[in-house]
């Protein structure tokens, strides 16, 4: 899967209400960021892995 500007479009969209957004691709993926910190990655198979920990990392 090729990360497209529609893809990078729905990203900025969804997450509008976490801070300053900006992403880079990388790996054939897309790394997000908010406020300069990586929050989360949409991987290669299409997949949006979120980073977490604590109880909503076991969900």
């Amino acid at each position: 899967m090729s990360i497209s500007d529609a893809d990078i479009a729905f990203v900025k969209d969804h997450f509008a209400g976490v801070g300053t957004l900006t992403t880079r691709k990388m790996f054939g993926g897309l790394a997000i960021y908010a406020d300069g910190v990586i929050f989360a990655l949409i991987i290669s198979t299409g997949a949006l892995m979120i980073k977490a920990k604590g109880a909503l990392a076991s969900d």
